[in-house]
């Protein structure tokens, strides 16, 4: 059985280093000659587990736009056994969500133009950008439904050309977990 020690303290200074849509980078302070035992859950089903003495570690081959929890637990190794904390330190992340496809920027309107993608699976909603000519790309509209799949932007100017680019988000409690950036697709006001 795991024999537990009382003089070990907790992992401390846990943290979500990186977050893509398969992988996910923790790391927390490391404590010199303890090691670290890593239990990864999804729900209430253990995904992987992984012995560490550094202080990083990254779960490749995850799901896109899934919230998972790691349980870190501090031992130390001796006489061939290890001696484990009394206590654990949890956290709560998620997989970003795949990058979107943009499937159409058009005219709507006399002053509009209307973009629409494809459905991000997992996403919570998606954050849309806009460019004018070769200026820098500004966020125009957050969208907070994973279901909408498109956007009406008014105010556009004629002769003016936009450029159109989005990208889905996984929420976890108040934070908000961003994929990669979709193609981007102008077109210009006649």
């Amino acid at each position: 059985g795991n024999t537990t020690t009382t003089m070990l303290k907790k992992a401390t200074g846990l943290k979500v280093r990186t977050a893509s849509a398969t992988s996910l980078k923790f790391t927390w302070k490391k404590v010199q000659g303890v090691k670290y035992q890593l239990t990864l859950y999804k729900g209430a089903a253990k995904v992987s587990q992984k012995n560490t003495g550094n202080s990083a570690y990254t779960f490749k081959k995850l799901k896109p736009a899934t919230i998972y929890t790691l349980k870190v637990t501090p031992y130390l190794e001796a006489n061939g056994r290890n001696l484990y904390a009394s206590g654990d330190t949890a956290i709560k992340s998620a997989t970003a969500p795949e990058k979107p496809k943009l499937v159409s920027v058009k005219k709507t309107g006399k002053a509009k133009g209307k973009a629409a993608w494809k459905k991000v699976a997992g996403a919570d909603g998606y954050e849309v950008s806009m460019r004018v000519g070769k200026g820098s790309y500004k966020t125009v509209k957050e969208i907070s439904k994973g279901n909408k799949i498109t956007f009406t932007k008014s105010g556009l100017k004629k002769g003016k050309s936009y450029s159109f680019r989005i990208r889905a988000y996984k929420k976890v409690g108040t934070k908000k977990v961003f994929g990669n950036y979709s193609n981007a697709i102008s077109f210009k006001l006649k």
